[in-house]
């Protein structure tokens, strides 16, 4: 066996969380200098009790294991024998109608809900009433109230707000300490809200909801709904940020416990997405408009994975995709990539519905 595959499997299978000096070895200086922090975090989020770490017959593949869901870690070496790329290769079926998308999904969720909208077609499995856990794709909901009050301009894009140290949420992957004292437009807040999943662009937001009242003028599902929604602050705390702990604490505690079963989590109707999902299509601009016209938000905390994709191309603008799956115990890395790579094989095999024949036709 190749010593370099040797130590990985040693790792892996190793009590300890893996760091930056135990791969040193493993590849050449160069690599360790540009690539050792993202080895050693996959390597870490491999370490599940859930998944099985298995030998091969061949130098470069180490086999992987979690509930039915099989993979491949393809390990390129150089011409020492030192990592060149690692490549983590998921098993998951080609999925090409709504039938193959749902039973994908249903192999290995305990509760989930499934929906889309494809030429004027509309497919669901999965109660329409029932409240889902979604995490942070509740940040949609967030984003339409916001967009609708600067449509009614009631609200301006260009209007400044002061980031104070209250503002910070925990596991914020935006906004940080450094900020405070420092100025966010509207439009980066919500750049911030939808690009990067920012939980304190999110609170930031739902402060300027409460305080100047922008909440939708009609009674809607929408208004109803965002007054029950609580800053990302206050959940988290009480699910798994203790202030008193470190923050390696509690994004460990975020991937390993389970809190969306005792209600901390944000939750949403498939009718409550889908209404956020046709609403946010007909705005004049989004943060994702620079990116591509495939509009796409998702969430994940331990045993919660969600995901919506929304066209806004030309015809097929408003057919759209998504999902949530609830689970009672975590949902590892090799499960979340299955998930992924189902609904990317949808769009892909439905991709005249989403982003247009003729587009594709030009590339």
């Amino acid at each position: 066996m190749n010593m370099t595959k040797s130590e990985i499997i040693a790792l892996l299978n190793g009590a300890k969380v893996i760091e930056q000096k135990d791969v040193k070895e493993l590849l050449s200086k160069d690599k360790y200098i540009q690539h050792s922090e993202q080895l050693v975090k996959l390597l870490n989020t491999l370490k599940s009790e859930h998944i099985a770490i298995l030998d091969s017959q061949h130098d470069n593949t180490i086999k992987l294991i979690s509930n039915k869901v099989k993979a491949d870690l393809k390990l390129f070496y150089d011409e020492n024998g030192l990592l060149e790329k690692v490549l983590l290769q998921v098993d998951s079926p080609i999925i090409k109608n709504f039938n193959e998308l749902q039973l994908g999904i249903s192999l290995f969720a305990d509760s989930f809900v499934v929906g889309a909208h494809l030429m004027g077609k509309t497919y669901q499995y999965g109660l329409s009433s029932k409240s889902y856990a979604v995490a942070s794709l509740i940040k949609l909901l967030v984003a339409v109230v916001i967009l609708e009050a600067l449509q009614n301009h009631q609200l301006d894009y260009d209007f400044s707000y002061r980031i104070e140290l209250e503002d910070i949420s925990y596991l914020s992957a935006g906004l940080s300490i450094k900020d405070v004292g420092r100025t966010k437009t509207v439009r980066e807040l919500l750049g911030l809200l939808l690009l990067a999943s920012d939980n304190s662009a999110m609170d930031i937001l739902l402060k300027m909801i409460r305080q100047y009242n922008l909440y939708p003028a009609k009674k809607t599902m929408l208004d109803e709904a965002i007054r029950r929604v609580v800053p990302t602050k206050e959940w988290l705390e009480a699910a798994w940020c203790n202030p008193e702990e470190d923050e390696e604490t509690w994004r460990k505690k975020a991937l390993t416990q389970v809190k969306w079963i005792e209600g901390l989590d944000y939750f949403m109707t498939s009718d409550l997405i889908i209404s956020c999902i046709r609403q946010l299509v007909t705005y004049e601009w989004l943060p994702y408009d620079e990116l591509g016209t495939l509009v796409y938000k998702g969430g994940n905390s331990a045993g919660v994975l969600s995901g919506a994709w929304v066209s806004r191309y030309l015809n097929t603008c408003g057919n759209y995709v998504f999902f949530a799956v609830n689970n009672h115990k975590p949902i590892d890395i090799l499960e979340q990539t299955y998930y992924q790579q189902c609904l990317q094989s949808f769009i892909e095999n439905n991709k005249s519905a989403f982003i247009g024949d003729d587009k594709y036709a030009r590339e």
